[in-house]
């Protein structure tokens, strides 16, 4: 293959197309820089040690997943300002999917989805010009549960903790508005990757909200083969265009890293890639369904992954399923937060487990009513 023989722009939908390893090795060759109409090459590379690639930007998703049961890509559902949602594809309804193989009543489920919604929040958090967008979701009528990732100097953590700084807003509405509420920190573990803010002192309290004795079982006190391996589960959160570019580039990820027979199955879906805005609905409250892994986490792990679609902006979205117990109403059961992916047709989840509710609950009861 000679030089001139690589091409200066190669296409999204191209990068698929077989090579030979020595048209790899020329292509890999020279640094290239994403476009919005594909990968434009730059200059040769410098000899050097051959290391590892990098498929991926550690800040990016995965984004959209496919689903290897239906064979179909999975995307978003917007709410409406009252929790509907009003689409001609009913994907969504799978969220009726409950504990045991058990089918939870289709207008059931989608009331107590709808209810739910009600909760669930974006929140910015301003740092100097720049302003971080994460969802997350009232866990009480004036506490707000979020991702912890979200990067900061000492100085900025210091200033959020205060109540009536305005550093710091949740959204509840079914599109990201203006007349925001005004939150601040009250706890924030970076390790386990959660946060908890508050409102501000001067602002009403937040109805419908979730209950931490009904909504909140512990993933870890359920038990793995009967109550989550064959259940659905959903988010339901705010995404953002933040490096939408990316899109087509996640999307091919997500493919390569398919076992072949898989692979061809989604090529076989469709030959022409969707748009990021129809497939995440950004700045619009959103529900996104899918499964958790079917191999649980290692004890003790800190992360879980999932094939539920999801872009910036979804960090700290609940992931919940619905519980159907014999004896009594069916339930939404919240099972963790929505966190970025770090291998193609998987996002990630942070756990909410018995110790990280432990604390949660810890906080909320010991924190002044005054504040």
């Amino acid at each position: 293959m000679e030089e001139d023989s690589v091409p200066k722009l190669i296409p999204y939908y191209l990068i698929s197309v077989e090579e030979s390893p020595q048209q790899k090795a020329l292509r890999l060759s020279y640094n290239w820089r994403m476009t919005e109409h594909g990968w434009l090459r730059m200059d040769k590379k410098k000899n050097q040690e051959p290391s590892a690639p990098k498929e991926i930007a550690p800040q990016d998703f995965f984004g959209q997943c496919f689903d290897e049961d239906e064979n179909c890509w999975m995307q978003c559902f917007e709410f409406d300002k009252d929790g509907n949602i009003d689409s001609d594809d009913t994907y969504f309804h799978k969220v009726r999917s409950a504990a045991g193989n058990i089918e939870v009543d289709l207008d059931k489920a989608l009331s107590l989805v709808a209810n739910v919604s009600k909760a669930a929040g974006a929140i910015f958090i301003l740092t100097g010009s720049l302003r971080l967008h994460l969802s997350g979701f009232f866990i009480a009528d004036r506490f707000f549960l979020t991702c912890a990732h979200f990067a900061i100097s000492a100085t900025v953590e210091e200033a959020i903790k205060k109540s009536g700084s305005k550093m710091a807003t949740v959204c509840t509405d079914h599109k990201i508005r203006n007349n925001n509420k005004t939150v601040h920190l009250v706890f924030r573990d970076e390790v386990r990757d959660f946060a908890i803010f508050c409102l501000d002192k001067d602002q009403r309290p937040q109805s419908p909200h979730l209950d931490l004795d009904q909504n909140f079982p512990g993933i870890d006190q359920l038990d793995f083969m009967t109550e989550i391996a064959n259940r659905r589960a959903f988010a339901i959160g705010y995404n953002s265009r933040a490096h939408a570019a990316n899109f087509p580039w996640t999307r091919e990820n997500v493919i390569q890293n398919l076992t072949p027979e898989k692979k061809l199955r989604v090529l076989a879906t469709s030959t022409v890639a969707p748009e990021f805005e129809d497939v995440f609905l950004p700045n619009r409250k959103t529900l996104s369904v899918g499964r958790l892994d079917s191999n649980p986490p290692e004890r003790n792990a800190i992360m879980w992954k999932h094939r539920i679609t999801g872009w910036h902006g979804i960090s700290g979205a609940m992931i919940a399923c619905l519980d159907q117990p014999s004896t009594a109403e069916a339930r939404v059961q919240v099972l963790g937060l929505f966190r970025r992916g770090d291998e193609g047709n998987k996002n990630e989840m942070v756990p909410l487990t018995s110790e990280i509710i432990k604390v949660i609950r810890a906080t909320i009861q010991s924190y002044p009513s005054s504040n």
